[in-house]
């Protein structure tokens, strides 16, 4: 019983893992985006907010 329990248990770190990690991935690409377009937004709002709109649409 012992043996299928850490059979069981392997298979589940590694899943466990394996979740973890896309998650991560995932989660550092929306933070990129979100940081990208936080810079776009402070550089065009020193020129004008026409720019600003282009900016959110080239985004999006």
């Amino acid at each position: 019983v012992l043996f299928i329990q850490q059979i069981y248990g392997g298979v589940f770190l590694f899943m466990y893992a394996l979740l973890r990690e896309t998650l991560n991935k995932y989660w550092k690409f929306k933070y990129n985006k979100i940081i990208s377009i936080m810079a776009c937004r402070e550089f065009f709002q020193e020129n004008n907010e026409e720019k600003l709109i282009m900016s959110d649409k080239f985004i999006h």
